[in-house]
């Protein structure tokens, strides 16, 4: 029995086969992609190194684009003006159906929440093109009785550079290669060692530090614990000691607004009573406390964005930005389980899951450690000692597995448990970070102290936290030191 591939075969040529395919083509998704760069003003950065305007079908849609890279090129703004005034200069305006296309293209889309998906979509597309043409290319060949060693040859030469641009070129090397960077950090350590000076950024915490060696590049770090904890507070002492080391911070709040990020950061430089700040009911000599802890802040390189639908892909796109104006060094993200997803990926779950190594991918490829707070669930409640183990980790086993370092931020007095110290006396403002995971050293925990209402941080046992103790409000009835209203 003769298949039906071989009847097929027989009743159409080969050169009509190759005709009879429609050209692969997603022109919804190209006008969808140009509509959110002229939106948003970061999108163009996320897809940059995707899209080529080669890879548009429609040439009204790759003019459009070929305008849209050079204006980045130019680092100028892009938007429905400035493309439209481009292609005005360039003759092309009339060509691609005038501002009236352009700016229809901006009511395609309402974000650029999909714009990395619709891009690679658009590029499978543009590959499936130049494919059927090779095809075609090589059944010519074999018509005119080209040399079949030539033919293979060329066209292997070919298909291999379009599997490139589908996946990528060759990024392997040799293990020699990865021995000499291995030995070069290795030496770059120990010199730094015998400068007393740690290879990585500082967290904050001098026992953190020395068990971390700071925070790493390309190391994504999850920090998680139960509300309550202090996870915010932790995360912008690690952000102002990080900025003061010369480090600039990328901090994405989800939750909190950027006055209040602003005001815990005041708090925690000036020793000030939490309730006096909130309440307005300061002294003049608190007043002073203040503006001199806001001067000291003021110059830090630390940009709040606390947009609160902020996906991964935006954080992505807002450090590529970042990086490129040479304005990221440690990225901190508060919190995951609050984070939009990019696209829907079935159950919770999965989404968490996927946006957890979406955030593992941004720390290697920016180069910088990811500092990423995250919930658990109520698992260690139900133990005798509360403190939390990994398998608490909030809606997603994949957090553990993608992560370089997990960190536990767990306050015993929160559950009324009393510590006491090596002399038996009860502990109070006490606090431990348990490194559970430490991908490349030891795990261990390292205690704290921490202020009233957990403004400042100190490293346990040490004379700082003592100093740091505002005294006993007074009543305020001296002139010296009169209400300042």
């Amino acid at each position: 029995m003769k298949s039906k591939f071989t009847s097929y075969q027989k009743t159409k040529p080969v050169n009509d086969l190759c005709d009879s395919f429609i050209s692969p083509q997603a022109v919804e998704l190209e006008e969808a992609v140009l509509g959110a760069i002229l939106i948003e003003k970061e999108a163009y950065q996320s897809i940059e190194d995707i899209l080529k305007p080669d890879d548009f079908y429609v040439e009204s849609n790759k003019l459009i684009y070929q305008a849209i890279r050079i204006l980045n090129g130019e680092s100028r703004p892009v938007d429905m003006l400035t493309v439209t005034e481009k292609l005005k200069s360039g003759n092309k305006l009339a060509e691609i159906g005038g501002p009236v296309y352009i700016a229809g293209l901006t009511e395609k889309v309402g974000s650029s929440a999909h714009i990395v998906f619709h891009a690679n979509i658009i590029k499978q597309k543009a590959i499936e093109r130049v494919t059927i043409t090779e095809a075609r290319s090589i059944i010519n060949k074999i018509n005119e009785n080209e040399d079949i060693s030539d033919i293979l040859f060329t066209s292997g030469k070919n298909l291999e550079e379009l599997q490139e641009s589908l996946v990528g070129k060759m990024t392997g090397s040799h293990l020699s290669v990865s021995l000499k960077k291995a030995t070069d950090e290795m030496y770059s350590r120990i010199e730094l060692a015998r400068k007393n000076i740690r290879s990585g950024i500082d967290t904050g915490f001098a026992d953190l530090n020395r068990k971390t060696n700071g925070w790493q590049k390309g190391d994504l770090i999850i920090e998680a614990g139960r509300p309550g904890m202090g996870k915010t507070a932790v995360a912008l002492w690690h952000a102002k000691a990080a900025a003061r080391q010369g480090y600039p911070v990328a901090f994405f709040s989800l939750e909190m607004s950027d006055v209040s990020l602003a005001n815990r950061l005041i708090l925690s430089e000036a020793k000030v009573d939490p309730e006096n700040f909130k309440s307005g009911y300061m002294t003049n000599g608190e007043v002073d406390l203040i503006e001199k802890a806001i001067g000291a802040l003021w110059s830090l390189p630390i940009y709040v964005d606390d947009n609160p639908c902020a996906s991964m892909g935006y954080i992505r796109a807002k450090c590529r930005v970042l990086k490129k104006q040479g304005k990221l060094g440690l990225i901190i993200g508060d919190y995951l389980q609050l984070a939009e997803n990019d696209e829907e990926s079935g159950s919770r779950e999965q989404e968490v899951a996927k946006m957890s190594r979406t955030a593992k991918k941004i720390a290697k490829e920016l180069e910088v450690p990811f500092i990423l707070l995250s919930q658990l669930n109520r698992g260690n409640e139900s133990r005798a000692d509360k403190k939390p183990l990994l398998s608490d980790l909030r809606e997603s086993g994949a957090i553990e597995q993608d992560a370089d370092i997990v960190i536990f931020n767990h306050r015993p007095e929160y559950y009324d448990m009393k510590v006491t110290d090596e002399n038996g006396m009860e502990e109070s403002n006490y606090g431990e970070l348990i490194v559970a995971k430490h991908r490349n050293g030891a795990t261990g925990t390292v205690k704290y102290k921490h202020s009233e209402g957990m403004a400042q941080f100190f490293d346990y046992n040490t004379a700082s936290y003592q100093s740091s103790q505002f005294p006993t409000p007074k009543v305020q009835s001296s002139e010296s030191d009169e209400m300042p209203f």
